[in-house]
């Protein structure tokens, strides 16, 4: 399996070229061959620097990660399997453990299926840095993502997969780690009102439709948690290359709710995983587990 590694920023060179300096040569990951390439380049916006990307490189499976985000170790070879073996999915996506900006454990989030409805009144229920795509299918949609969403265009880019019927495989455990550090995009006043828009343009009554799909969205959660919630641990790489391993003994699926205002974008968005230093430190963890 050979691994592209593509690193696209929107801001100072000298930032990506820091950013390469951490990583590791992924051996256990792509044992016939692994390539970094780095790209620095004005862009209108994250969804525009991704869509950059993908039409730079060349791989048939494409992944992404924004500069916070981490796989876990076996992710991708994982995920090559799965392709291999179902040729007729187009894409697949698993849980994502919730960090914060420290790599602390917050929670456990399983993916579940999104509908239409509840992506114009809700929220995504997949993240993106434990979503893999075939690109020949993503090729069939004509674009990628929306540079015009500028903070929900990964749920109009879903949205667009689900109305051309993509088929999805769901990995019933954590593939990636997604970091809330109160600085998400995805949560900020400039989504909310974005996913407004899109009520607006579905022409039905938001409050009622979006309670009810809100309940079931937490039974879904609720119900494919239960197969995670057995301990584990997961090793965390922090910005000075180092490694940290996190051991969570009561796996909790309860996201703690945040205020969020967005002061900025981060301008790295990367393609495959940061490697560290075989250095760590050893954090427990005992949450409740109760969803």
């Amino acid at each position: 399996m050979g691994v592209e590694h593509f690193l696209q920023n929107g801001g100072d060179p000298r930032t990506v070229e820091e950013k390469a300096e951490t990583f590791q040569h992924p051996q256990t990951e792509s044992p016939s061959g692994y390539a970094l390439r780095l790209c620095s380049e004005a862009d209108s916006g994250m969804y525009d620097a991704l869509n950059r990307a993908f039409a730079a490189t060349e791989g048939e499976l494409v992944g992404h990660l924004n500069a916070d985000e981490q796989y876990l170790p076996g992710t991708l070879a994982e995920v090559a399997e799965i392709f291999d073996s179902n040729p007729d999915v187009d894409a697949v996506t698993g849980a994502a453990i919730i960090v914060d900006a420290n790599g602390d454990y917050v929670c456990t989030r399983p993916a579940v299926k999104p509908s239409l409805p509840q992506l114009e009144f809700c929220y995504l229920t997949l993240f993106t840095c434990a979503t893999f795509f075939r690109r020949e299918s993503l090729n069939k949609l004509g674009a990628y993502y929306d540079p015009a969403c500028r903070y929900r265009g990964d749920a109009e880019l879903v949205s667009r997969m689900l109305r051309h019927s993509f088929r999805f495989h769901f990995v019933p455990h954590p593939l990636s780690v997604f970091v809330d550090d109160g600085n998400n995009l995805a949560l900020s006043p400039e989504a909310a009102a974005e996913k407004e828009q899109m009520q607006r343009i579905s022409g039905f009554p938001a409050a009622a439709i979006e309670s009810l799909l809100s309940a079931r969205i937490k039974l879904k959660l609720w119900k494919a948690f239960q197969h995670m919630k057995h301990p584990f641990d997961y090793r965390w790489i922090q910005p000075d290359g180092t490694g940290k391993l996190v051991q969570v003994t009561r796996p909790s699926l309860k996201w703690p709710a945040r205020s969020i205002r967005m002061e900025r974008e981060d301008p790295l968005s990367t393609a495959v995983p940061c490697r560290g230093k075989s250095s760590e430190e050893t954090v427990n963890v005992d949450r409740d587990g109760r969803g």
